[in-house]
């Protein structure tokens, strides 16, 4: 018997409510985040504790954004990061946009440098050509300071965008140094930063996407994968905690599927992490009092139901069928065997002497042995009885190759293959 608990109308009103402020508070959380609709607005609805029935909105929003700023980057024109800065993603690079665009409008502190440059070269242009020696003298040292000047003027360059990619520390910001037109003599740590940030982010999506599922199999993928796994620890503890969830509930699940005293013991004995003891308790509390109800109704039986007739065959007061006495004359046999020497029992066999004959016993049906289980024992007027399995006449209608058969030790009736060995215990009368 299954013992299931139902839910009375107070509390489905107060899951109802609770379901309605979830909801209500979802749509709150998301409407603040589509007025700021900025990364970090998103980025707060989706880490938030609500329903994030938007969430799908949220991460096109996102992509749309990315794929923005990736169209700007591979223009990489003044005119395409400005038309990011005016678009109405949510602009999460907006940043980095203005950054690219100031260093387009930048030169300004090179024009001094770079005016001395073109002075020493127009300077260059007043030497007679008669006068071939004193040029060359002069030029020499010329051509010296026009060098050292032009490189001056790229150290300063180089300094300040690799100050500008220090500054911002970004995966753009150093993509855009190692592609600029500088010296790059920051080149071997701006790949070490760049691959140190690209880890990060590719970690970061990786643990993103393993939370959003919260399953055993994310968890051990994420513990597995290449990325740096900076979460490690709190991905083993989610993965301990989910695989000993996982435990308790094949537990209690096999527990129900029993349904007997025996099992609910072993769950509420067992090392899982009993989340639902107190169904299993109400559960074998319900068993054990049905149990009580059996043997009290079983000691009420009249102990006088089954009359020995002193000639091998004991009578049911109760039904009226007459019995074998000798439970155990025929042996295991298959069911059509079984059958035939129910049929073929008679005067001088099994210890009967009550002078019937071939044709008179049978071998009960299904509901005779329903209504004979639990008092075989009465009186002790029956010899041999053990706890196991016997036929009866009574096929499995769904399949005829099938018959009914009792087992004693428990009571219950099963369908089994008729070629199974069982004992044979036979009875006459009419049939109930």
């Amino acid at each position: 018997m299954t013992f299931k608990r139902t839910q009375t109308s107070s509390e489905k009103d107060a899951e109802k409510a609770t379901s309605n402020y979830e909801k209500q508070a979802d749509k709150k959380a998301w409407l603040a985040a589509n007025r700021q609709n900025t990364f970090d607005a998103y980025q707060a609805y989706l880490n938030g504790n609500t329903l994030k029935r938007y969430a799908m909105v949220v991460k096109a929003r996102l992509q749309k954004d990315e794929k923005a700023w990736q169209n700007a980057c591979e223009q990489d024109t003044p005119e395409a990061y400005q038309a990011y800065l005016d678009g109405n993603t949510v602009k999460d690079y907006a940043v980095e946009a203005q950054t690219l665009l100031q260093s387009f409008a930048e030169p300004e502190d090179d024009d001094y440098l770079d005016g001395n440059i073109s002075g020493l070269d127009a300077q260059s242009q007043f030497f007679p050509e008669q006068q071939d020696e004193q040029k060359d003298q002069t030029l020499k040292p010329a051509d010296e300071a026009i060098k050292r000047l032009q490189i001056l003027v790229e150290q300063q360059r180089e300094e300040k965008a690799w100050q500008k990619a220090c500054e911002q520390n970004t995966i753009t910001s150093y993509q855009i140094y190692l592609k600029g037109q500088t010296f790059k003599q920051h080149a071997e740590v701006a790949i070490k930063r760049l691959e140190s940030l690209l880890g990060q982010q590719q970690d970061e999506e990786a643990w993103q996407k393993t939370c959003e599922q919260n399953t055993i199999a994310s968890y051990q993928t994420y513990l597995k994968g290449q990325t740096l796994k900076q979460n490690a620890d709190v991905a083993q503890k989610r993965l301990q905690t989910l695989i000993k969830q996982q435990e308790d509930k094949e537990a209690w699940q096999k527990a129900c599927e029993e349904n007997t005293v025996q099992s609910y013991q072993v769950y509420l004995k067992g090392q899982t992490l009993k989340q639902h003891a107190d169904e299993a308790i109400n559960c074998l509390q319900n068993l054990l009092e049905q149990q009580q109800a059996d043997e009290v109704i079983k000691q009420q039986q009249p102990l006088q139901r089954y009359t020995d007739n002193g000639d091998g065959s004991v009578t049911d007061n109760q039904t009226g069928l007459i019995w074998l006495k000798n439970v155990n004359g025929f042996g295991s046999q298959d069911w059509e065997t079984a059958m035939e020497c129910a049929r073929n029992l008679a005067h001088g066999q099994c210890g009967l002497s009550d002078g019937s004959k071939a044709g008179d016993w049978r071998l009960p049906t299904k509901d005779e042995w329903e209504a004979m289980v639990g008092t075989e024992r009465d009186g002790d007027v029956f010899s041999g009885v053990q706890s196991s399995w016997y036929w009866s006449s009574t096929s499995y209608k769904e399949n005829t190759s099938l018959a009914w058969s009792m087992y004693l030790d428990t009571g219950r009736l099963y369908s089994y293959g008729k070629k199974f060995m069982y004992g044979v215990w036979a009875v006459r009368g009419g049939l109930l």
